[in-house]
């Protein structure tokens, strides 16, 4: 239904999982090239932790798939703060600005 929305009315479709690989490849990288101009200092710690968390889930799902595909484990989560920043990224660029945006998921 959200997709249907999205390109009927030519709105972005903002989808947690994108906006987080966005934000962490586009944003978050790039301004940590900076050390001295780095708003997200006090966040790198737990970004950090979540990617390796998340490097070991993705192998572990390789592993899993080639044994099992039942009992699949849940996917790592980042804390609420680092996802409210990812999403204030993401709402903050122009697309969303200038023709507003649907939340899915």
């Amino acid at each position: 239904m959200a997709s249907m929305l999205s390109k009927n009315y030519n709105v972005p479709l903002i989808n947690i999982t994108e906006v987080l690989d966005d934000w962490l490849t586009n944003e978050y990288e790039v301004k940590g090239l900076d050390p001295d101009n780095d708003p997200y200092a006090d966040h790198r710690e737990t970004v950090q932790k979540y990617k390796e968390e998340l490097e070991q889930f993705n192998s572990q799902q390789q592993d899993k798939k080639k044994k099992d595909k039942k009992n699949l484990s849940e996917k790592p989560l980042l804390p609420d703060e680092i996802v409210c920043l990812a999403y204030k990224w993401k709402l903050n660029s122009n697309s969303c600005l200038n023709r507003g945006f649907i939340l899915d998921n």
